[in-house]
């Protein structure tokens, strides 16, 4: 399992490549687990950007989100996870 904190603030794209930069292209037997606990706010682009990076692009097995606490951005995730056909390979947790 691969581990990520998000950022207190999450607003962009360019906040988000940075969380990700340090991954490998290939997460294909990866799960990756993205702690939320200190986040306060998160916009639409970080969250397409998460979903986009780690489930699409590198093909990570399981993206699982934890200590969500802002249902928005739980709506986000979701969604983009929906529009790019891997809503299958997305576990929330609050």
């Amino acid at each position: 399992m691969i581990s990520l904190e998000a950022p207190v603030l999450a607003g962009s794209r360019p906040r988000a490549q940075q969380i990700l930069k340090d991954l490998p292209s290939d997460l294909s037997q990866a799960v990756v687990e993205l702690h939320c606990e200190s986040l306060i706010a998160a916009a639409a682009s970080f969250a397409d950007e998460i979903v986009r990076s780690i489930l699409v692009d590198r093909r990570a097995r399981r993206l699982v989100v934890t200590g969500v606490s802002d249902e928005e951005f739980v709506g986000y995730l979701r969604d983009r996870a929906d529009v790019h056909n891997v809503a299958d390979r997305l576990q929330v947790f609050s």
